[in-house]
């Protein structure tokens, strides 16, 4: 709900992974 709030964002699932995406999964938060 939040990337329609915000102009031109992507909405992406990340499979496995928790509340910290960019610590857990960095090359594909990056």
């Amino acid at each position: 709900r939040l990337h329609q709030e915000i102009a031109n964002s992507d909405f992406k699932m990340i499979p496995v992974c928790g509340h910290s995406p960019h610590v857990e999964k960095p090359e594909e938060t990056a």
